[in-house]
Formats: C-alpha cells, sequence, structure tokens
C-alpha cells in the first residue's frame, strides 16, 4: 500500500535499480555514471515544482577564487553558470543547499576522496 511519496520513490528505485544491475556493462566510469543518473532522476521527482531548487552536476566555487573537485550531484537555487559544451554547471556555494557523492559500494578510500574533494 502507498502510504506517501516515499513508498512511491522506494518502488521506483527498487525497479530502476534492478535494471542498472541486470545491464550488461563492464566499463567502470559509464556503470558510475547509470547510477549517478538514476539518483538524479530520484532526486528531481521529489522535489516540490513550486520551489526554485534544481539538481545539477558540476562545481562549486566561492569568493575567494576556490573551486571544488568535480560534484556527481547537487541540490541548489537558481540558474547557475552553464559550462559550455556539457551537462554540468558552476554554482556558488552561496546557491548549494547540499552535495551528494553517489558511490554503488561504498569503500573507504571513496568515503576519504569524496571527503576531501569538498
Amino acid at each position: 500500500m502507498i502510504r506517501n511519496i516515499a513508498n512511491i520513490l522506494e518502488g521506483f528505485i527498487k525497479e530502476e535499480k534492478q535494471k542498472l544491475d541486470g545491464y550488461a556493462l563492464k566499463h567502470g566510469p559509464s556503470i558510475g555514471s547509470m547510477y549517478e543518473g538514476l539518483s538524479t532522476e530520484l532526486l528531481k521527482q521529489s522535489l516540490p515544482e513550486s520551489l526554485d531548487l534544481r539538481i545539477a552536476e558540476g562545481f562549486v566555487y566561492d569568493g575567494a577564487g576556490e573551486e571544488t573537485g568535480q560534484i556527481d550531484c547537487m541540490l541548489v537555487m537558481g540558474e547557475g553558470e552553464k559550462i559550455p559544451y556539457t551537462d554540468s554547471y558552476k554554482y556558488h556555494v552561496k546557491n548549494v543547499i547540499a552535495v551528494f557523492e553517489v558511490k554503488k559500494n561504498l569503500y573507504s578510500a571513496d568515503l576519504k576522496d569524496s571527503y576531501y574533494k569538498l
């Protein structure tokens, strides 16, 4: 029985993850992109349409000229700066609400890498 939006999203995740797990592909970066795409789609579906919120991939910068490494997925406000010829964006840190690093499997080295990327 569906009792709330979380139940709907849970069903979506289960079904879509089965598709990804069953897809024959050995290229690690492409497999990572598939899971990032699934996570991004799930987050997009859970955002209220009335708010000026977006899910984007790209980079975060500050007023002092510092910039992060590539971020898999960010919850942001506003338009951001589209990076030419890509699907990535640059957002000022004041417009970033949350960042997400997507991993199919989480190992300590991946966690450390994600931490230092920020």
